[in-house]
């Protein structure tokens, strides 16, 4: 890590760069298979928020139309 830090701040480049760089180089070989608990967890979560939108959005829509009906109503008695 120091040698890729000590060549990309010989080639000019900035402090912050150069430790990303070396901290993304020093990184990349520290990758490893997650545990099958992990690994199952992105499909659980999307399943428990396409859940979440089932129940939620029938009552996002109907609070939509019953503010714009609440509008209308108030717009068209002020002309009467």
């Amino acid at each position: 890590m120091n040698s890729i830090f000590g060549v990309l701040r010989s080639r000019g480049a900035s402090v912050k760069a150069a430790v990303a760089v070396a901290l993304l180089v020093s990184a990349a070989g520290a990758h490893a298979e997650l545990p099958e608990w992990a690994s199952g967890i992105g499909e659980k979560i999307s399943g428990a928020i396409a859940d979440s939108a089932a129940m939620v959005g029938p009552l996002f829509a109907a609070a939509l139309v019953a503010g714009l009906i609440f509008k209308l109503v108030k717009r068209f008695t002020n002309k009467v």
